[in-house]
């Protein structure tokens, strides 16, 4: 693809799918069905959407407006990727999120700044603790 190895082919010899079966209790079929008599079911929904934004090489600032035209997340992620590598290069990992020498980092709603103090690091003198943190703390992984 990107460096010339269209030609390329992949042999998949193995696959598996594994589940997990179990025995309803008949009890429980029982409410479950006279449950559904009186409403509908309702399954909690969580929706996900990826946005792609490019930051030219040398450019040292970036910033994008209306990231949310509608409801706004729970959380936002963000990852910082060599452009090759989001493109399809073979030589370069797509999963590989590095720092790219980023040392400021803000997020406004409605003009106020989430979290209250904008996350500040600099890699070079081993400064990200706090970054770390609140990524942490965005995943769940806090405790």
């Amino acid at each position: 693809m990107a460096d010339g190895t269209a030609g390329t082919l992949s042999i998949i010899t193995h696959a598996s799918i594994f589940t997990r079966k179990v025995k309803l209790n008949p009890a429980i079929a029982l409410a479950h069905a006279k449950a559904l008599e009186k409403t509908t079911a309702k399954y909690p929904l969580n929706r996900v959407a990826t946005k792609v934004f490019s930051i030219p090489k040398g450019q040292m600032s970036a910033v994008e407006d209306n990231l949310f035209l509608s409801q706004l997340p729970k959380r936002v992620v963000v990852g910082l990727v060599k452009s090759s590598a989001f493109l399809g290069d073979y030589k370069e990992n797509p999963f590989y999120f590095g720092t790219h020498k980023l040392t400021y980092m803000a997020l406004s709603v409605d003009g106020r700044h989430v979290p209250a103090k904008p996350l500040t690091s600099d890699f070079n003198k081993n400064l990200y603790a706090r970054s770390f943190f609140n990524q942490c703390m965005g995943i769940g992984h806090h405790q």
